[in-house]
């Protein structure tokens, strides 16, 4: 134990004295003040005591000191079922227990400050202060470690609680708080100390709304396929991968007034919701952005969308949203609606009338080289007039053939292909009337002007990896700034070899992905059905991507 003395401290209890009440403040003057307050021994309660009887323990500090952000730093396991009453007085803090609190027989508790203790000068922190005691013989000495990362990003997860229960059930972390915890550090890393020796069901949790109990979709878990038993001499440290379990599929708004939209906005992305629709007897185009749900219709009498819950029936009102669009003239919308180029997200803006950000004449827009153009509307389209439409190339201004086709996952987009000549422009001219969308209206001139890249302009990635299930298949992501770049599939093979091309210049990480269930994502885990999050694992490329340059990145899945 480390005694710090400071003659600039006389000042202060002389004023003390002569007042009886003063203020604390901080001396001015001398060395920064790098070490952290320590116990005093002596006038402190005695730490690791046995049969311990509900008392206030009073910790004394060898200088003056202040509390911080008690609520959170002072975590007590196994926990009570009322938190204690933290104080400062003076150069002592005091622990309080509830009149009402019953301690557990035979166990060990270890109330630990986290950073809530400080110095007065300089805010250093108490390092490792915890007070033990045990209500039984002896004080229990086994030890647990573990590591928590984020499921997805593989980044360590802060301030999140691993939890030890002596109760084996699945149920026990939605019922029970646990019998042991800690929380990890900014490396992700936590160790829970003075643990008694038996069976253990041990997860982690991102507790949320500080209740110990996992009973909120929001709230993030982690957990190991097997129990742990202690000692264990072969235990060194579990690993943890913290993920967001699927949520439930729930319709949370919906709007229907708009004549020629429904808008359903979910609990999350609806890709599985299963939607059926009754009494329209013309098409409906839908289109998902984010959690949202656009059903675009041209129907002008009532008409229901039945939106089921993935793998449950329509007809059970407990797992269906029934959803009532009534009869909605068309008349004012047909006279203010206009099919022109949409800005991104317009989608989200009102059907009716103009859309802000809508345009007949737009700016310059790049092209890559291989990629097709495309323009988004603000309407689903139906016919394209091809008379009406040219491409014209270069300063010639010469025609040339090309192909247009509305895309198939949204009828919003029109896509323009062309085998497009390195360094050459192009304008695309759609005249009056050359797209109709599915409500008849037709478009003014559309006039969009078009830049070609030269591929040199771009570079290429060559991955390796090995190491590979055969049995398995794997994605693989090439992303920055998180979006994904390029992406392939590998399966049923120990190796994996591909070179990505036409890239823009800049940083790049890899992505790995262990697709168990072959659906070409990754998917997270569900406590519930007691499934993992699948297998990611992410290497950052040091070396930027330039022009016309190859890189070359070699990874092992093991």
């Amino acid at each position: 134990m480390v005694i710090k003395k400071y003659a600039s401290y006389l000042w202060l209890v002389s004023l003390l004295l002569v007042t009886g009440c003063a203020n604390i403040v901080p001396p001015l003057g001398g060395p920064k003040d790098e070490i952290p307050p320590g116990i005093d021994s002596l006038r402190s309660t005695p730490d690791f005591q046995t049969n311990f009887i509900p008392a206030r323990i009073e910790l004394a500090f060898d200088e003056w000191i202040k509390l911080e952000d008690v609520f959170n730093q002072v975590v007590v396991s196994p926990p009570l079922n009322t938190a204690p009453e933290i104080t400062l007085h003076g150069r002592t803090v005091r622990v309080t227990f509830d009149k009402e609190e019953v301690l557990r027989e035979n166990v060990t508790y270890t109330i630990n400050f986290g950073n809530a203790v400080k110095d007065l000068t300089e805010g250093n922190p108490a390092k490792d202060l915890r007070f033990v005691f045990s209500t039984g013989p002896f004080i229990d000495s086994l030890s647990v470690r573990g590591v928590v990362r984020d499921a997805y990003t593989g980044d360590p997860v802060e301030n999140v609680l691993l939890m030890l229960y002596d109760n084996l059930s699945d149920t026990v972390v939605r019922t029970q708080r646990p019998f042991y915890f800690g929380k990890t550090n900014k490396e992700g890393q936590v160790t829970i100390n003075n643990i008694k020796s038996g069976t253990f069901k041990v997860m982690v949790l991102s507790d949320s709304n500080l209740n110990y109990l996992f009973d909120s979709e929001a709230e993030k878990i982690g957990f190991t396929d097997k129990f742990i038993t202690l000692p264990d001499s072969s235990l060194n440290s579990l690993n943890f991968r913290l993920f967001e379990s699927t949520r439930h599929l729930r319709l949370v708004e919906r709007q229907t007034n708009d004549f020629g939209r429904v808008t359903l906005v979910f609990s999350r992305p609806p890709e599985d919701a299963d939607i059926r629709f009754f009494d329209i007897n013309t098409p409906v185009w839908q289109e998902t952005e984010g959690d949202t749900l656009y059903l675009w219709h041209n129907a002008t009498t009532p008409w229901t969308a039945i939106v089921t819950t993935p793998g449950k029936l329509p007809t059970d009102p407990a797992t269906s949203d029934t959803v009532y669009v009534k009869a909605v003239e068309n008349t004012d919308f047909l006279a203010q609606a206009k099919l022109t180029l949409a800005v991104k997200g317009a989608s989200k803006q009102n059907a009716r009338g103009k859309i802000a950000g809508a345009s007949t004449n737009t700016a310059l827009q790049v092209l890559h080289p291989l990629q097709a153009a495309r323009l988004d509307f603000t309407h689903p389209l139906a016919i394209i007039d091809t008379a009406r439409i040219r491409l014209l190339e270069d300063t010639t201004l010469m025609p040339v053939a090309f192909r247009l086709q509305i895309d198939s996952t949204n009828k919003r987009s029109l896509n323009v292909q062309y085998a497009w000549k390195e360094g050459k422009s192009y304008r695309l001219d759609i005249l009056p009337g050359g797209l109709t969308d599915i409500y008849g209206l037709g478009n003014d001139t559309i006039i969009q002007k078009y830049a070609v890249q030269l591929l040199k302009s771009y570079g290429s990635v060559r991955i390796k990896v090995n190491g590979l299930d055969s049995t398995k298949q794997y994605v693989f992501q090439l992303f920055t700034n998180e979006k994904v770049a390029a992406e392939r599939l590998a399966t049923d093979r120990p190796d994996y070899e591909a070179l990505i091309s036409a890239l823009s210049p800049g940083s790049y990480s890899l992505r790995i992905i262990e697709d168990i269930n072959r659906n070409g994502r990754w998917d997270t885990g569900d406590y519930n059905a007691q499934r993992q999050p699948e297998k990611i694992k992410v290497r950052k490329i040091k070396e930027l991507l330039r022009p016309d340059w190859e890189l070359e990145v070699e990874e092992s899945w093991e």
